[in-house]
């Protein structure tokens, strides 16, 4: 990229070769530590002398995207090496945020630790220092089965260890950090609005809105925002920072003040809102925005919108690289991205009126939802293609909501109950509207992109931007050229999905479940419950159903008596009914079989599996048989769901086609 661009988007230059870091992680985690410091010493080693030295002047721009590439690499790597599974550690940990009633996340020797407690009379609050023993287990790592996976969501919020308390937990102090007040705060007014709003539901959705805390919202009511694409509105979150912005301006302008002073208002509201939030992550990052939009100002700089946007991904990927995965994150930015760069298109010139108003909000909302759409559809499987209409009408009366009920906080408790009143009203107005709404609501359900889809649409998205302002003939044909690629893609992706087979063994609590993807069709192997729907990772791929059937045999499957037979792997299900593997190459342990049932011997190269059916002492005997016998053993309760492929290798022995049995 030339200077006059970096000089134009500097922040947005610096921002790639940090998500590049972050993104590629994983593809360099065999780096160790001091190779990380000896690639960070060698780029700054670089860009300093491409500084001072005129010769490689044009090589600054590449030493100082290999330092922040290295920097960023360096911070995402998972501190586990060092750590084994099951051993007990003790010490001191800060506890840094109360998930639930005894979970914890505790700041442990530089670890997040994810912490559950079985003392139910003992309870913690951020801040408080704890002196324990327990047993670390790392996250699992599970393959992908398309089911929410609570060990992904606690590694997005940058937690490494899942540990087991085998002592008591100590208060022996307490920190009071910046962090540790604001959720003191947070608290302190939580308890406020509770004892003088006696109206629970309410009381619940001004916690939301106004706090940030949502664990008093009924099912019923996030129900109601789920289905109607609303439930941003629950989460503080940019749009709730940016009214609170709007709000602020409005006020310092009304009283008069120069634009230079109003600016150094707003930014101490604007962090007191974000403090009473807790210190939430997306009011920090709408805050973060905000700021360099005023700060710009104060500087009288003529700021773009789009650059303050990639400054302050910069410095929260740098400062936390575990937030790019962070769904709340990508979520966030991918609305402030689409409100920067479509909202300008949609723009009309139009008298002030009602039907202007009207349209803005509706281009708002069309902006924000055109970059968030994918990402919805990606994580939560389904889209409202309508919302749209309902957050119309919905965000300026959650807005008002909003205010009102932070005007309620700065009020003696007296004057809540006195005004409760008005809330209520307006949340009987909110409750009503999603109702009726949601009778008309145009849901597509089952949608599972992945993630080159997401790819595919975005650069879509950014290349048509960048026709309609420039209308030059060669994007055209970069737009024509990329959707003839992702045509080729997406029959390539066909081909294979028709030609793929993997056995899935799934991670079910006392029960046993295992499926096989055999070229578009799928069938249970086992399963212990009889529900007739299919599971999520059928239908991300696109499998029919085979039906009900004691074994089969195809042109190179063969399954017969819990034995499935493969021209790469033999797979053989032990239960109480089958116990004699013979040379099978995987032996799966179900349905509580002990080591002492199992019929002969197996063999040393056997990979032995055991899942979640069998019991605690199941799994325990199991594993002392097999490091007696030096047989490697995997658990999916430490592993998670377990995808085996099956890859197609000549037959020895040509199977007979396709004969059902039973």
């Amino acid at each position: 990229m030339s200077m006059a661009r970096f000089n134009k988007y500097p922040f947005l230059v610096l921002l790639l070769p940090v998500i590049a870091g972050i993104a590629g992680s994983e593809c360099f985690s065999f780096l160790t530590r001091e190779t990380r410091y000896i690639l960070i010493g060698s780029a700054t080693a670089g860009l300093v002398l491409s500084f001072y030295m005129r010769r490689l002047h044009l090589l600054l721009p590449l030493f100082a995207g290999m330092l922040l590439f290295t920097v960023a690499l360096s911070r995402s790597h998972s501190p586990v090496e060092g750590v084994i599974p099951g051993q007990v550690y003790q010490g001191e940990g800060e506890c840094v945020e109360v998930l639930r009633q005894n979970r914890y996340i505790i700041r442990f020797h530089g670890y997040n630790l994810y912490l559950q407690s079985n003392d139910t009379l003992s309870s913690f609050i951020v801040g408080d220092r704890l002196a324990f023993s327990a047993k670390f287990f790392p996250l699992k790592q599970a393959a992908d089965v398309h089911e929410f996976d609570y060990d992904r969501y606690l590694r997005q919020l940058d937690i490494h260890f899942r540990v087991i308390p085998v002592t008591s937990l100590d208060r022996v102090g307490h920190v009071n950090s910046l962090y540790a007040l604001c959720q003191k705060a947070r608290s302190y007014l939580n308890h406020k609005l509770t004892g003088a709003l006696r109206e629970p539901s309410t009381r619940a959705l001004l916690q939301a809105l106004c706090l940030g805390d949502r664990s008093n919202i009924s099912p019923h009511v996030q129900t109601l925002f789920k289905e109607s694409g609303t439930v941003h509105l629950l989460a503080v979150s940019g749009l709730h920072t940016g009214a609170i912005y709007l709000l602020l301006t409005y006020v310092t302008g009304f009283l008069g003040l120069p634009k230079r002073v109003q600016a150094a208002c707003v930014l101490p509201f604007l962090w007191m809102f974000a403090g009473i939030t807790g210190l939430s992550p997306s009011a920090v990052r709408a805050a973060t925005i905000l700021s360099f939009v005023i700060v710009g100002q104060l500087l009288g700089r003529d700021y773009k919108a789009i650059n303050a946007l990639c400054a302050s991904a910069f410095f929260t990927l740098l400062l936390s690289p575990h937030l790019f995965y962070s769904v709340s994150f990508q979520m966030s930015y991918a609305a402030y991205a689409g409100i920067i760069l479509i909202l300008p298109l949609l723009h009309v010139e139009r008298k002030k009126s009602i039907f202007a108003r009207g349209y803005s909000l509706f281009a708002l909302s069309l902006s924000a939802q055109i970059g968030t759409l994918p990402l919805i559809a990606y994580y939560f499987h389904t889209i409202n293609l309508n919302s749209v209409l309902i957050n119309i009408v919905l965000v300026p009366i959650a807005s008002c909501l909003l205010y009102i009920g932070v005007i309620l906080l700065a009020l003696p408790g007296v004057l809540i109950s006195w005004l409760a009143f008005i809330p209520v009203a307006i949340y009987r107005v909110v409750i009503f509207l999603l109702e009726q709404y949601n009778r008309v609501a145009i849901q597509w359900y089952e949608l599972y992109p992945t993630t080159v889809h997401l790819l595919f649409f975005y650069a879509f998205v950014l290349l048509g931007i960048v026709y309609l302002k420039r209308r030059e003939m060669l994007l055209f044909r970069a737009i024509l050229g990329l959707l003839l690629l992702f045509l080729l893609y997406r029959g390539v992706e066909l081909f294979q999905e028709q030609r793929h087979q993997e056995v899935v063994i799934y991670d079910r609590y006392r029960q046993r479940e295992v499926l096989l993807n055999d070229r578009g069709y799928y069938t249970f192997l086992v399963k212990s419950d009889s529900t007739a729907l299919p599971p999520p990772y059928a239908v991300a791929n696109r499998l029919k159903a085979l039906p009900a059937h004691d074994g089969f045999i195809t042109e190179d499957l063969c399954f017969k008596e819990n034995c499935l037979v493969t021209p790469r792997l033999t797979l053989y299900i032990a239960d109480r009914q089958h116990t004699a593997p013979g040379k099978a190459d995987i032996l799966l342990i179900t349905n509580n079989l002990y080591p002492d049932r199992l019929s002969g011997e197996i063999a040393a190269s056997t990979r032995v599996i055991v899942d979640r059916s069998n019991s605690f002492a199941c799994t325990r005997g199991w594993e002392e048989w097999s490091k007696q016998r030096g047989i490697p053993i995997e658990k999916t309760g430490e592993s998670g769901p377990i995808v085996i492929p099956i890859k197609k290798r000549p037959l020895s022995v040509q199977m007979k086609k396709s004969v059902p049995r039973g």
